[in-house]
């Protein structure tokens, strides 16, 4: 997960670029205050991407208000 940032910010950019840095095998990342950045070289599967994160953080939210 990106920490919180200005939306356009150098701020933001760099918090990226460091996750990147860090893992620069991720294909998805979860913005703070934001929502999800994916990263691959294919339109159709960044489409997949993000909506395949989109919907295990609804599973997850879900399961997390029943137990």
């Amino acid at each position: 997960m990106i920490e919180c940032a200005t939306p356009g910010s150098d701020k933001l950019c760099d918090l990226v670029k460091c996750c990147i840095r860090q893992q620069p095998e991720i294909k998805a990342m979860l913005m703070k205050e934001h929502g999800i950045l994916t990263m691959v070289p294919d339109l159709k599967y960044v489409y997949y991407l993000a909506d395949l994160v989109a919907d295990a953080a609804k599973i997850a939210f879900i399961e997390a208000l029943i137990t």
